[in-house]
């Protein structure tokens, strides 16, 4: 199922790239987004990955693994709620890709979440690290099956959802893609040795020379303007928390399938996996299964500030 969708993506790169690239995806990412069995055949595949039991939650979000190739990547992420279903705080920081072009559809979650995309044009005044000449240029909802792109150098912003959301993220670059673009995108900020292995499948060493990522990037609404934060990445939440909010979500989107489940049920059990083994048993039997968001996801420098300071710092500079 999920490899037919797949297999006209990589038609896609194949004939063409960047802008144009991303237009044709769109269709076929909706699409996608339409087929629940696609999902679970993603969360399916994610379960059987080795490091499962030992990879950690980075930041507010779960990232499902779906494709990456030289052209582009494609992966699910899982926007959690906190604790007091507020929808007017940031997921994260104000934030451009540099040359990553970014194409993302909700697959997961009625209403989504809400963002805010900005003009690329702003001004930087580097000795009082001041941003100014930031506006909002569209302020949207991202609802069940809405496809969004922004594009490069675009600064942008999403705001926690009331329930969880997943969408389906398509990455690429603005031009034929060269790995020191692969290594600017905030997908491979996060997971730079996963990725890096993945890139030398494609890449020969001397090509992974590569320029070091802008350090200006990441905003923050302060009084009347925005001040960059630079390239701070996430504390790291460990696996119980993750393993948690996975089968929280395995419940959300209804995911029951028995032989998957038996698997992992059996690999929990050599690695005396308690957690785990409750958690499968509370979704065979039906019982609730609460999210645990990670309260040091929001003491993280900078990140879960209001939607309305945004607004106050957007409007005055």
């Amino acid at each position: 199922m999920k490899a037919a969708f797949l297999e006209q993506l990589n038609s896609i790169f194949k004939r063409t790239f960047g802008h144009e690239a991303h237009k044709e995806v769109a269709i076929v990412l909706e699409n996608m987004s339409r087929n629940k069995e696609v999902l679970f055949e993603i969360i399916r595949e994610n379960l059987q990955k080795e490091d499962l039991f030992t990879q950690k939650k980075l930041g507010p979000a779960m990232v499902l693994d779906i494709m990456t190739t030289r052209n582009y990547v494609l992966s699910g992420h899982i926007f959690f709620p906190v604790p007091s279903r507020q929808t007017n705080l940031a997921h994260n920081w104000i934030h451009h890709h540099d040359h990553s072009l970014l194409t993302t559809v909700n697959a997961f979650g009625e209403k989504g979440y809400r963002s805010f995309t900005f003009n690329k044009d702003f001004k930087y005044d580097r000795i009082n690290n001041i941003v100014t000449n930031l506006h909002i240029k569209k302020d949207f909802q991202h609802p069940i099956h809405n496809v969004d792109f922004v594009d490069a150098f675009e600064p942008h912003v999403v705001f926690l959802p009331g329930t969880v959301t997943i969408t389906y993220a398509l990455w690429s670059f603005d031009y034929k893609p060269k790995y020191d673009k692969l290594r600017s995108s905030k997908l491979f900020q996060a997971f730079k040795k996963p990725l890096k292995k993945i890139a030398l499948l494609f890449y020969t060493p001397e090509e992974l020379t590569v320029e070091e990522e802008s350090n200006e990037r990441q905003f923050v609404p302060e009084g009347d303007h925005f001040v960059n934060v630079g390239n701070i990445l996430y504390t790291l939440s460990d696996n119980e928390n993750l393993m948690q909010n996975l089968f929280y979500v395995l419940q959300e989107v209804g995911f029951k399938d028995a032989t998957a489940l038996e698997q992992l049920r059996l690999r929990a059990q050599r690695l005396n996996r308690t957690d785990v083994l409750t958690w499968i048993e509370k979704l065979l039997n039906n019982e609730p299964i609460s999210d645990n968001f990670d309260p040091n996801h929001l003491l993280t420098k900078g990140l879960s500030f209001p939607l309305e300071d945004v607004v106050k710092a957007a409007t005055a500079c």
